[in-house]
């Protein structure tokens, strides 16, 4: 992703609905309704900031440990269902360039044996809230994201965060548990 790549989408009342939507599969919808309604009180919430607000609540409400696994799996539901439909050989394009049309990030640096996501806009907020890359769900959903394609493209087992710099996390890939 090149310096002057921008976000072109933004976090659009359809992108939060398809996550709630998501997330409600993998919690349930009593639980889903107890995170909502937490979130109920306030109606300026939009886009990136509702998305943050809705990991932290999940955090609250499930742990950090719980928050981390749920958000994780949403990523990877979010894959399969963008893949749904899809020729195998779009896969990697739509991993690349979702995260941009759908305003979470530039898009993912696709590599051998590993991948960058690039330029998330919630890097800024983790760090005013005075957190790491990691440490808050939200970023969770993008490791899973990762993670459910890598296992369309290549067969891929396991996906682990290596790091970030200013512009990108890194994410290493295994194609077996003996690597």
């Amino acid at each position: 992703m090149g310096d002057e790549a921008e976000v072109v989408g933004e976090i659009s009342q359809e992108v939060v609905l398809t996550l709630v939507e998501l997330m409600t599969k993998t919690i349930g919808p009593s639980a889903m309704s107890v995170v909502l309604k937490r979130l109920d009180n306030d109606d300026s919430l939009e886009g990136q900031a509702l998305v943050m607000a809705c990991a932290e609540e999940v955090e609250n409400v499930f742990g950090s440990q719980g928050a981390y696994a749920i958000l994780r799996q949403v990523g990877r539901d979010l894959s399969n269902q963008l893949a749904e439909g899809v020729a195998e050989q779009e896969y990697r394009s739509i991993l690349t360039g979702a995260l941009n049309s759908m305003g979470f990030a530039k898009g993912i640096d696709l590599f051998e044996g590993h991948a960058n996501i690039c330029s998330c806009v919630f890097y800024d907020k983790i760090k005013q809230v005075n957190r790491s890359p990691i440490d808050h769900p939200v970023c969770w959903a993008g490791w899973g994201f990762i993670e459910g394609f890598m296992k369309k493209i290549n067969g891929t087992h396991h996906v682990q965060w290596e790091g970030r710099d200013e512009k990108a996390c890194r994410f290493k890939f295994y194609s077996s548990l003996t690597e």
